[in-house]
């Protein structure tokens, strides 16, 4: 079960905006993540979110030998997190 705590570090803004496209679309790849948030924020601090949403096991992730081909997706507790959140 999600806990509160994860919700309340949530609510940076490249966190909270990345958990909305993951969930939105229940699976991205990196690339496209970046496409949809890159404007506002840029590849380093998308890396750094994605590892704090990891951590959070509100979001998994599938590897690729290309970075841009990593899949994210949603977790059950991420899944629960966004209806929280959104």
């Amino acid at each position: 079960m999600v806990e509160d705590s994860a919700i309340l570090l949530l609510t940076s803004n490249p966190a909270k905006a990345i958990l909305e496209q993951v969930a939105k679309n229940r699976f991205i790849r990196f690339g496209d993540l970046l496409d949809k948030t890159e404007p506002r924020f840029d590849r380093l601090e998308a890396k750094r979110a994605v590892g704090k949403l990891k951590e959070l096991k509100l979001i998994d992730e599938r590897e690729s030998a290309i970075e841009d081909f990593n899949t994210l997706f949603i977790t059950a507790d991420g899944l629960a997190a966004s209806r929280k959140l959104f």
